[in-house]
């Protein structure tokens, strides 16, 4: 199946087994996609959001600091995904919103023949 998946079919499957708990193949599934142009518009989107928070935190830091760090997400929804009482809970859930828009209106972008740049 990894043969027949392009680089946005990866992107949307490293989501869904992130969603599943199935953390380490999602980090597969992002290193297949680590080129994909959503990636690059993460960084600066999901920094904005998450600006002050990143600040204080390291883990969140590390995945908005230069270039989008999908596994960085990872690992931070695995260590908050049971814990909504965590401080990083909501950051984490704002990452996930802000990747999936991305991700989204590329698609949508790209099925209208335009560069979603």
């Amino acid at each position: 199946m990894q043969d027949l998946i392009g680089p946005t079919g990866a992107f949307w499957h490293a989501i869904m087994h992130r969603l599943e708990g199935d953390f380490s193949n999602a980090k597969y599934w992002y290193a297949r996609c680590a080129t994909h142009r959503a990636m690059r518009l993460l960084g600066a989107v999901a920094s904005d959001v998450v600006g002050k928070q990143a600040a204080k935190d390291a883990a969140i830091q590390h995945i908005v600091s230069g270039e989008w760090n999908p596994s960085a997400l990872v690992d931070l929804v695995s260590a908050v995904h049971s814990q909504p009482n965590d401080p990083r809970f909501d950051a984490a859930v704002r990452l996930q919103q802000i990747e999936w828009q991305t991700l989204f209106r590329h698609c949508v972008y790209e099925a209208v023949g335009q560069r979603g740049e």
